[in-house]
């Protein structure tokens, strides 16, 4: 329901005046004792709004009078005798709207905050709007509307377009080769977003959904949050089949928000911080040589020797080349890939590896809002992200094989708004975003060096 009071107040003498704010009501004497209350009722683009709830009540007395609109949007209520009145009216948001097929969802903060949210990664929430799905796991392109592809979901801040074209993701928030999000906008920044599906025209590039996401601003009191998440596995339950060491995992989360007035009734700030620490313990079993003897082995696929095993055992097959082959020397080549494996003393070929994704990501949001006039309202707001990490991105046998992820983001995003009466509203925004991702680096060839000098 959506509740608008105005007030009207008239004295009758020889003649009746009311006055009354944004509706227009003219007074007519119907005797020398009374008058009659007449207005219009539309909403903020000057449309009417029938069947609307019209109450007058005397502000002396306390009793009062209902009326309701017509098609035209007006009311009339006569025979109102001399005093002092406020006029309430009541209309019911229309339960469709016929105009157009857009369909939309609001989150508050309080369910950003109530609700579980993996992360505190808002687009998680996504899903919160029947027909927009997360594919199990999150991460790089899982997001979905009505069954498009997950380029066809864009992101507003505050009213700016903030995806990068190369991959159509969401500049802030984005999600790297691996993990959930490389670059975080802290839950403690965002006033609200909404959800629209079947966007209207004005967001053309974008058929299946548009998340639009609107900031916080400071008020004339000082306020701020301040929270911190762990989890180490530690605390975590063996897995049933995990026989060997405990596969590391380790989760921090951490910031705080603070905002205020620089000038009271004039200028304000409000800023964030989010931090992100995680290592995430990855392990699969690897076929690996075993870089010490096997005397037990029975000589197997051995030429020379009956005790060793070759099929396993470097130092084995080694020993039984140069007890067959006078005068045998190990390839540089092959003396430089063996170096290239783990050590295996465990006496098999198969051996679990464990090699952890890490992450470090630190997020910043900076607004300033300043009211140049009654009518004039600029605002300014800065979003920084950055983060460095590995990760296995395939099974790989040495730390030196991890693929290594950076990113780094930046937003800035301008806006004035000038409502110069009150059936005008100019709004105008500009925002300019800066966007680095490291791509897994691929060495380059010499093609004058000799193999053996790799």
């Amino acid at each position: 329901m959506t509740r608008v009071s105005r007030y009207a107040a008239f004295v009758l003498n020889a003649a009746l005046i009311c006055c009354f704010v944004l509706f227009s009501i003219p007074l007519h004497s119907q005797t020398l004792t009374t008058g009659q209350v007449m207005g219009r009722v539309t909403d903020p683009s000057g449309a009417a709004i029938p069947a609307a709830s019209v109450e007058l009540q005397d502000a002396a007395t306390g009793t009062s009078r209902k009326a309701t609109t017509d098609q035209q949007g007006q009311y009339t209520f006569a025979l109102v005798t001399p005093g002092s009145y406020s006029v309430t009216v009541t209309a019911a948001a229309p339960s469709l709207q016929t105009s157009t097929s857009e369909l939309g969802t609001v989150v508050s903060p309080a369910q950003m905050n109530d609700l579980p949210l993996n992360g505190r990664n808002f687009i998680n929430l996504l899903t919160l709007r029947p027909g927009v799905m997360i594919y199990p796991g999150g991460g790089f392109q899982t997001q979905s509307a009505n069954g498009l592809r997950p380029t066809d979901v864009s992101y507003l801040l505050d009213g700016l377009m903030e995806y990068e074209p190369f991959q159509g993701q969401s500049i802030v928030n984005q999600s790297n080769f691996a993990g959930d999000a490389a670059t975080i906008l802290p839950i403690d920044a965002i006033q609200q977003f909404n959800v629209v599906q079947n966007p209207p025209a004005q967001y053309g590039w974008a058929p299946g959904a548009v998340a639009n996401v609107a900031l916080k601003s400071g008020t004339n009191q000082i306020h701020g949050t301040a929270y911190a998440f762990g989890r180490d596995s530690a605390w975590d339950a063996r897995n049933f089949f995990n026989t060997g060491p405990q596969t590391p995992l380790n989760l921090q989360q951490f910031g705080g928000s603070v905002g205020g007035p620089i000038k009271k009734n004039k200028m304000f700030f409000f800023t964030t911080y989010e931090g992100q620490r995680y290592t995430v313990g990855n392990t699969f079993q690897a076929s690996v040589p075993v870089t010490v003897p096997l005397p037990g082995g029975g000589g197997s696929g051995c030429i020379v020797l009956v005790t060793g095993d070759c099929t396993q055992s470097v130092p084995d097959a080694l020993a039984d080349l140069q007890a067959a082959h006078a005068g045998f020397t190990v390839n540089p080549i092959s003396a430089n890939l063996l170096k290239l494996f783990p050590a295996n003393t465990s006496g098999s070929s198969g051996i679990p590896i464990s090699l952890p994704n890490t992450n470090r990501s630190d997020d910043f949001v900076g607004k300033i809002d300043y009211q140049l006039t009654p009518h004039q309202q600029l605002s300014y707001d800065y979003f920084f992200g950055n983060q460095s990490g590995t990760a296995m991105t395939i099974n790989v046998l040495q730390p030196q094989f991890l693929t290594d992820l950076t990113m780094r983001v930046q937003t800035h995003g301008f806006h004035w708004t000038w409502n110069p009466n009150a059936r005008w509203v100019n709004d105008f925004r500009a925002g300019f975003d800066l966007f680095h991702q490291g791509l897994p680096a691929i060495e380059p060839v010499d093609f004058t060096k000799t193999a053996e000098s790799y």
